[in-house]
C-alpha cells in the first residue's frame, strides 16, 4: 500500500531523505563529513532529517557528486549502473 502524506513537506523530506541515501552510494557518514565540511554525527543528523541540511552542505555535497542541486531537490534520483555512470552518481528524475 503507498505512504499516505498528510502534509506536503513531508513528502519532500521522504524525497530529500531517499536521494541522500541513493547518492552517498554506502559511503560512511565520515567521508561524507569529510565532503561537506562536517563531523560525523552532523551528517546523520542530516541523513536522518534531510531538511535541516544547509545549502552550503547541499552545494558542496552535489557539486562532489556532479549532481545538479535542482535535480537533488526536485524529484527522485536514480542511479545508473557502474559502466554507464563511471566514478559518480548521475542524476536522473523520475516520473
Amino acid at each position: 500500500m503507498p505512504k499516505v502524506y498528510l502534509r506536503p513537506i513531508d513528502r519532500f523530506r521522504d524525497n530529500l531523505k531517499y536521494n541522500f541515501w541513493i547518492a552517498r552510494a554506502g559511503r560512511s557518514y565520515e567521508e561524507i563529513g569529510k565532503i561537506i565540511g562536517r563531523a560525523k554525527s552532523t551528517v546523520k543528523a542530516r541523513a536522518d532529517d534531510p531538511l535541516t541540511m544547509t545549502l552550503d552542505e547541499l552545494f558542496r555535497f552535489c557539486q562532489h557528486e556532479n549532481i545538479e542541486p535542482a535535480d537533488f531537490i526536485a524529484g527522485k534520483l536514480q542511479l545508473k549502473s557502474r559502466r554507464e555512470r563511471g566514478d559518480y552518481v548521475e542524476a536522473r528524475i523520475q516520473g
